[in-house]
């Protein structure tokens, strides 16, 4: 499968080019994450610089802001800022980490309670070569 080999090729650069050994990684979308960050109450995140919606004009402002699900995704496409497809990129990242930050501070009962729903809901993820989803 042409996929597979893509996505080992960029495992391999990324072990190549940091050094660390790539064991794992998940494949999301954004209906997972966007139904995770609900699925956790949201999540906190400063934003750098005002999100502009370039079709309606609707500003979102900077500074500390608690995201749920749909203004996450929101803050995850947006594009149009003077940096482009960075700017996003860089936002991607604050989602991820403030996620991540977010799972990380939950009880083990809520941990529990927050896969039984995934399990439920069959919301849908990939977790390749690992046995278990990690946030490293």
């Amino acid at each position: 499968d042409e996929g597979v080999n893509k996505k080992e090729e960029i495992m391999n650069e990324i072990e190549k080019i940091t050094g660390l050994n790539v064991s794992h990684y998940i494949e999301y979308d954004l209906y997972f994450v966007r139904n995770l960050i609900d699925s956790v109450g949201g999540i906190d995140v400063y934003l750098k610089e005002p999100i502009i919606d370039a079709g309606s004009g609707f500003v979102f402002g900077s500074g500390l802001r608690h995201l749920n699900g749909e203004w996450s995704e929101f803050v995850i496409r947006a594009r149009y800022a003077r940096e482009g497809d960075f700017f996003r990129m860089g936002n991607q990242a604050d989602i991820i980490k403030a996620l991540k930050a977010k799972i990380q501070s939950l009880s083990q009962e809520d941990m529990v309670k927050l896969v039984k729903v995934f399990n439920i809901n069959k919301i849908p993820m990939k977790i390749q070569k690992a046995t278990k989803p990690y946030f490293a």
